[in-house]
């Protein structure tokens, strides 16, 4: 019949493949790479306490595949080129898991703890099990049991298919399908609520009229003069200037998978209220005001002048793009020119503007911006910055699977790094704000990382209060310790005051000696 032909038709199209973007190109390449490594898995783990229907759990998954053609896609290779293809229907489904029973105990808080380590080994092992892109969907959902009425669902996309922003798409569009199922009758609403030919045809379409969209948005006119405008923006006729002089604690190991760990901290609502007033007044949003405290932090510790950030930018500027899970996100580079004596709402105005310029020339991929920059290439790092600054989404879901059920999204640790240092801010439900910093620590020690992060508290407080303040003037106490610590190369066979000429050369304003009060930058030393 006609309708049969039809449907064969649009089955046909949806299998189609698909060519990968730029940016999923790079994150199929480092797959390839190093198969095993966990670093780009997106994960979360939502936490039901309350009764939990877990047949309506599983049919709302399965009927989130199908509106979301991410959560169906496949990968595969031919002469060496990736492409993507799209299932005609989910075959998603969630493995159900009992938490390891714990000895029994008559002290409740011991019997608490235990479960709660045991969780914590379980989502580990869950988060970090590799995927095999080429074999498996890149998504795996995991229901685990702690409790009669406590469960844990833990949910892991490889980033090839996803972004914070899906993240919270699917997390919406999950709890929605979830009272809908609630609120119907399970027998009468199963076939409808899951493997929805309808939804998995129409949501195909959709997906590829956006990747379609996106491709021919980048002209060749375009994608020649933002390349041109990137080039002017991070020239350099000195290579090594390009890399930041982090606290480091050890040299650099050579190998591109990097151990790494997380450091949390919190900058209270009444600093946050501050600061949105600071950035309102320099007609600035709060992220771009955090990530200039955060450039003059930087600034601080190294002394250098030519600061390199790496942004993420969401990608979601087409119609329709809001509504689409999948990996959208281009990264830029903000480089910044700060000095002492430049004070703190100047350096705002600067991070402003460069950022804006950043937005309008966003459309060519960084892997693209790359090759025209041609820096000097490290294989154990990213090219053109190694500290990333991401403005996180709150994934607030509280009771939006239905009265009766408390529902709280908690983090789960990958056990790796993508960059030496990831300063992800995520807003809270209270004005507050919570700062995650991602480190490798191959490099860093954690002491290290949990000074940077009082230092950036403490800066965030004197920056809301005094913008006209020079920055080389906030007082950072623990900055101090910087100055005596090792350096990661060694200088066996240099006389010190060689040392000290080298040092004023690459980062002039760094602090050398303390005295009490009095502190002397390397270039007054030399």
């Amino acid at each position: 019949t006609q309708a049969t032909q039809a449907t064969q038709a649009t089955q046909a199209t949806q299998a189609e493949p698909i060519p990968l973007s730029a940016s999923q190109q790079s994150l199929w390449f480092l797959w390839k790479l190093d198969p095993e490594s966990a670093a780009y898995h997106v994960n979360g783990a939502l936490r039901f306490d309350g009764r939990l229907d877990v047949d309506a759990l599983r049919a709302a998954f399965a009927a989130l595949g199908d509106r979301h053609p991410a959560l169906r896609m496949r990968f595969a290779e031919v002469a060496g080129v990736p492409y993507q293809r799209i299932e005609a229907a989910s075959l998603n489904d969630i493995r159900l898991l009992d938490l390891p029973s714990t000895e029994n105990t008559t002290e409740t808080t011991t019997e608490t703890t235990t479960n709660d380590e045991a969780l914590a080994a379980c989502l580990a092992a869950l988060v970090r099990a590799p995927f095999d892109l080429t074999a498996e969907p890149p998504v795996r959902a995991t229901l685990i049991r702690v409790a009669a009425d406590r469960h844990v669902l833990h949910l892991v996309l490889h980033h090839i298919i996803s972004d914070d922003w899906s993240v919270g798409l699917l997390f919406a569009d999950f709890s929605r399908l979830y009272r809908e199922y609630c609120a119907s009758d399970h027998a009468a609403s199963i076939d409808h609520l899951t493997h929805d030919a309808n939804f998995a045809t129409a949501s195909a379409a959709a997906y590829r009229e956006l990747i379609a969209a996106r491709a021919a948005q980048l002209t060749p006119e375009r994608k020649s003069a933002q390349l041109d405008w990137w080039r002017a923006a991070l020239a350099n006729d000195d290579d090594s200037a390009a890399t930041l002089a982090l606290p480091y604690d050890r040299a650099r190991t050579g190998t591109r998978r990097a151990p790494g760990a997380r450091h949390r901290a919190r900058v209270p609502a009444v600093t946050v209220n501050a600061l949105r007033a600071l950035a309102g007044a320099r007609h600035a949003t709060l992220f771009m005001t955090l990530l200039a405290a955060f450039d003059a932090l930087l600034y601080r510790y190294s002394g250098q002048s030519d600061i390199r950030l790496g942004v993420p930018l969401a990608g979601r500027d087409l119609p329709g793009a809001a509504d689409v899970a999948g990996f959208f996100v281009n990264t830029v580079v903000i480089r910044t020119a700060p000095h002492g004596e430049m004070r703190a709402a100047q350096l705002i105005d600067d991070v402003r503007e460069r950022l804006l310029c950043a937005y309008a020339n966003q459309d060519v991929p960084f892997a693209s911006v790359v090759k025209a920059v041609q820096p000097e290439r490290d294989p154990t790092q990213t090219p053109l910055f190694q500290v990333l600054v991401n403005q996180q989404q709150r994934h607030d879901l509280g009771a939006s699977f239905g009265e009766g059920l408390s529902v709280t999204v908690e983090d789960v640790d990958n056990g790796e790094a993508q960059f030496d240092l990831m300063l992800n801010i995520a807003e809270t439900a209270g004005d507050a704000l919570d700062l995650t910093l991602t480190y490798a620590t191959d490099v860093f020690d954690a002491s290290t990382i949990e000074r940077l992060a009082r230092n950036f508290t403490g800066l965030l407080e004197q920056w809301s209060a005094a913008p006209d303040a020079r920055i080389a003037s906030f007082e950072l106490p623990e900055i101090r310790d910087e100055a005596v610590r090792r350096l990661p190369a060694a200088f066996a066979y240099e006389l010190v005051t060689a040392r000290i000429a080298a040092q004023a050369s690459a980062r002039p304003d760094a602090i050398a000696l303390v005295d009490g009060e009095e502190q002397v930058t390397y270039a007054q030393l030399d």
